[in-house]
């Protein structure tokens, strides 16, 4: 009787935490609306609205701020929201990346190399989703400071492109930005192995 009791809070606790994982709060919300200006961001580059262009990416970097601040402050965390706000991050440098290798020819090596590293860092998240793990990849120091750099990366390279400006402290700047997004991305391929490795391990045990 006490091991159904247990069974049936267990199942209640499940379907709570399911029902709260699934909630579009406020700070998903922010989340899916910098998935959404990733396109818009692209097609204002392309058609020359460089000033609204400029407008969007800095509403992206503000809700990249806030959503996270927010959940954390007011306990708004889920999992939904862990798994979308990394996302939302690479979709919008994805589309930025692609709009200045379009527009301004950014250096291909350097569009291939951050392009492939979030392509590998997407497909772990959602394996990662797909088998419902409760521990994600957690964003690290490295992680951060490569959306800070991309980020920084564009904005710099779209003004000096459409002012045509030119200062080695870019080119220095670009080499930066590839360290650190190649640096963050063996972290997250480590870390992420290694919570592979440990859920194999402990559903096959030790060899």
């Amino acid at each position: 009787m006490v091991k159904m009791v247990k069974v049936i809070k267990k199942n209640n606790k499940s379907k709570k935490q399911s029902k709260e994982d699934a909630k579009f709060n406020l700070p998903n919300s922010l989340t899916a609306l910098r998935l959404i200006l990733a396109p818009i961001f692209m097609i204002l580059l392309l058609n020359n609205k460089y000033v609204i262009a400029f407008a969007v990416i800095l509403v992206a970097s503000i809700t990249d701020f806030l959503d996270g601040q927010i959940a954390r402050r007011f306990n708004m965390q889920t999992r939904f929201g862990r798994f979308l706000d990394p996302i939302a991050d690479k979709v919008f440098v994805f589309f930025a990346i692609v709009s200045l290798l379009i527009k301004f020819h950014f250096p291909l090596w350097i569009g291939i190399v951050i392009l492939a590293r979030d392509i590998i860092i997407l497909s772990g998240g959602l394996l990662f989703f797909y088998k419902k793990k409760q521990k994600f990849l957690v964003p690290n120091i490295f992680g951060k400071t490569s959306t800070l750099f991309q980020l920084t990366t564009i904005i710099v390279y779209i003004v000096a492109s459409v002012k045509g400006y030119y200062a080695l402290w870019i080119d220095i700047l670009l080499y930066l930005t590839v360290v650190i997004t190649l640096l963050s991305g063996i972290i997250y391929i480590f870390e992420g192995y290694m919570i592979l490795s440990r859920r194999s391990e402990k559903r096959f045990g030790k060899n």
